[in-house]
């Protein structure tokens, strides 16, 4: 959900048409017909919106008054120019923080971009990201850039093709709460809804903390024996262990070779008694979370991380967690769990058998709910697309033909059953 993004580099601030962009390393383009800048305000009247859906949700009515006038662009971008007669398939980014360019690699795999030729293929930065207007601490407060509001932006976005134009909706990660979001709150606008590694309550993500060393343990067994000798014997190495399967997790490859590798080098290193060396040799393959960005830290420290979290029974994610401590009193976790009744269109739920970030319980929850829902969950993945070929053969046929026979006759193939392949390359030790 969050870690891919921590790579990205700010490299500078561009001005162009009045807009001030915070760019990751691509210069935003001007207004084309497939690059498209949409005025929004900062606090939405969610007064279109099927509020009652989502129960207890805050409208911010004081922040739309107080605000009122305040506006920025909004930037999203077609792949290819508009035809009215072909449905649109908005293509929601993860995070929270990814920018509008991940579905560039999507339209690198061919299966995808037969898909596009059939749809008006349509993404977007999120409001802080990429293109979008940029704002930070200061400027507005974090509420503004919460789920409802961009949620919002994505229905204006719909609304400026047509009142009555109905969407298809993707959403990966982040981007399926986001989905879930817009689904509940404008569910007459949409015609087919795919959830990747989601969950529908935040209290999902900390079950998921509690589980994740099991969850590490179950994708990578080959690990256990020597695993719980150093949790006895040296439980912090064993803690750091875990802190790096914290990334190595979302790669299969990395998941089911490299932390096996990892961890033998440290016993091999401990049982030789050097112990300073099984330190160096995790310390060499630890990634050191940098501060969440401000825009990432107000979606995810008030709406999904939780907040009183111990860091030897919760490793996964504790040095980001650790930065929301400034939004302690004004948390509002997103529960959608009894709202799902609600969302009345074909839904596809994908999921990994070991995904630590959504673990695959939370969408077998979700299937229960969820009126015209179909679940696959693969059997060798975490929360990562290590399987392309499934992926996107199964995405293709869901958004051409929803729930039909043709998922299960792609789920039985071999791209669906065999396991991916190892591709090696060097590491720390």
């Amino acid at each position: 959900m969050f870690k891919f993004l921590l790579f990205y580099v700010l490299l500078s601030n561009y001005l162009m048409a009045e807009i001030k962009y915070f760019d990751d390393a691509i210069e935003c383009p001007a207004q084309s017909s497939l690059d498209h800048y949409i005025k929004q305000p900062l606090f939405h009247d969610l007064s279109a919106a099927n509020i009652s859906h989502i129960p207890r949700l805050r409208l911010f009515k004081d922040e739309q008054k107080r605000y009122l006038g305040k506006t920025f662009n909004i930037y999203y971008e077609l792949q290819a120019p508009f035809d009215s007669s072909k449905e649109i398939l908005f293509m929601i980014p993860g995070g929270p923080g990814e920018s509008h360019t991940f579905i560039h690699d999507f339209m690198g795999n061919s299966i995808f971009a037969k898909l596009a030729e059939n749809f008006n293929v349509i993404t977007m930065d999120h409001r802080g990201v990429g293109c979008s207007r940029y704002y930070g601490p200061g400027d507005y407060p974090s509420e503004s850039m919460l789920m409802r509001q961009a949620a919002t932006d994505i229905e204006l976005i719909r609304k400026s093709y047509g009142e009555q134009m109905r969407i298809n909706v993707f959403g990966y990660s982040y981007g399926s709460f986001l989905a879930q979001t817009y689904a509940l709150l404008y569910p007459n606008y949409i015609n087919r809804l795919f959830l990747g590694g989601a969950f529908s309550a935040a209290l999902e993500f900390r079950n998921a903390m509690k589980t994740f060393e099991q969850r590490v343990l179950n994708a990578s067994p080959l690990i256990k024996e020597d695993y719980l000798y150093l949790k006895l014997m040296f439980p912090d190495l064993a803690l750091q262990i875990m802190k790096v399967a914290e990334t190595f997790m979302y790669d299969y490859t990395m998941t089911n070779h490299y932390l096996v590798e990892l961890v033998k080098s440290v016993r091999a290193s401990v049982d030789d008694l050097d112990i300073e060396m099984a330190y160096d040799i995790i310390k060499q393959n630890l990634m050191i979370d940098p501060p969440m960005e401000w825009m990432m830290r107000s979606i995810a420290c008030i709406e999904i991380f939780p907040q009183e979290i111990d860091e030897t029974m919760f490793p996964m994610f504790w040095s980001m967690i650790s930065h929301c401590t400034e939004y302690k009193d004004r948390v509002e976790y997103f529960d959608y769990s009894e709202s799902l009744q609600h969302i009345k269109v074909e839904t596809f739920l994908w999921g990994g058998a070991h995904d630590h970030v959504t673990p695959a319980i939370g969408m077998k929850k979700m299937n229960q709910k969820l009126p015209l829902s179909y679940l696959y969950i693969d059997k060798d993945l975490g929360h990562g697309i290590n399987k392309p070929e499934c992926f996107f053969y199964m995405v293709s046929s869901f958004f051409t033909n929803g729930i039909s026979d043709e998922l299960d006759q792609v789920k039985d193939s071999v791209d669906c059953t065999n396991k991916p392949s190892i591709e090696l390359f060097d590491l720390n030790f």
